[in-house]
């Protein structure tokens, strides 16, 4: 399965997908109730939940996709704010 996000069907980029089949997030609302008997994670926190599921939250706005560290930001110099007077 790829993992997409909503409105497009593009493959996700940046998320860390596991061997097993999961992916990790990070909770940007409480979910109210239990999942596999337990209560879900605060905001905040991160789990590990299946590709569907995952993908699921995520459009819903619920959580944040964690980026893969193996992926590099890309990072841009900050541009100079100042300017030489030339007399």
């Amino acid at each position: 399965m790829t993992l997409t996000t909503a409105g497009g069907g593009q493959p996700a980029p940046g998320f860390v997908t596991k061997g097993d089949g999961t992916v990790r997030v990070k909770m940007r609302h409480q979910i109210s109730g239990t999942r596999d008997g337990q209560d879900w994670p605060a905001p905040g926190e991160e789990i590990d939940l299946p590709e569907d599921e995952a993908v699921s939250v995520l459009n819903s706005g619920m959580a944040e996709a964690i980026e893969d560290a193996d992926e590099p930001e890309k990072a841009t110099a900050p541009k100079p704010t100042t300017r030489t007077k030339k007399s």
